[in-house]
């Protein structure tokens, strides 16, 4: 899908630029920054009308916000402490858990390859983890 492989270029661009960032800055002021420039650039874009909002999707909205700051400022502290392709190889584990979110919650399927890739994507981040703490040891 070209709109996947986009999505991953910008955010493989995005994630090395907070690599540097975090030399410089705490995960607050750069998560800081892409909340109020995110918010800037949707609002324009969002309608509102589209559909009335209960108690229980605005919960739900709320609890998705709150869980991904959390992680957000998790992996904007992580890269104090590894390089950016150490961190992305890392962070591709997000679509592991997502998956098994998926299934737990919303019954989704996964299937023999999923199972694959997820040994091949974890084994990977091991590895990386394992050569950054011999090199720094």
């Amino acid at each position: 899908d070209l709109l996947g492989l986009a999505s991953g270029l910008l955010i493989g661009g995005g994630v090395a630029v907070i690599r540097h960032l975090r030399r410089h800055f705490d995960p607050f002021i750069i998560s800081g920054f892409h909340f109020i420039t995110g918010a800037a650039l949707i609002a324009p874009l969002a309608n509102l009308e589209s559909r009335p909002v209960t108690y229980g999707i605005m919960l739900s909205i709320v609890a998705t916000s709150f869980l991904g700051l959390i992680g957000q400022l998790a992996m904007i502290q992580s890269f104090k402490y590894m390089k950016a392709a150490e961190g992305s190889a890392i962070l591709v584990s997000e679509a592991i858990l997502t998956a098994i979110l998926g299934n737990l919650i919303y019954n989704e399927t996964l299937t023999f390859r999923f199972f694959v890739a997820s040994i091949m994507i974890l084994g990977g981040a091991v590895y990386s983890s394992y050569i950054n703490i011999r090199e720094n040891a």
